[in-house]
């Protein structure tokens, strides 16, 4: 395994992970929001 290659792959696995937690807390945020107009 080369070391560009691990390079590449921790800065994009790092991105992953910012967007994958963005889109959890949209979800958190929107369920929240709805459950506070729908009680």
């Amino acid at each position: 395994m080369s070391l560009k290659l691990q390079k590449w792959i921790s800065r994009s696995g790092w991105f992953v992970l910012i967007w994958v937690l963005s889109v959890l807390a949209l979800g958190v945020v929107a369920y929240a929001i709805r459950l506070a107009i729908i009680p």
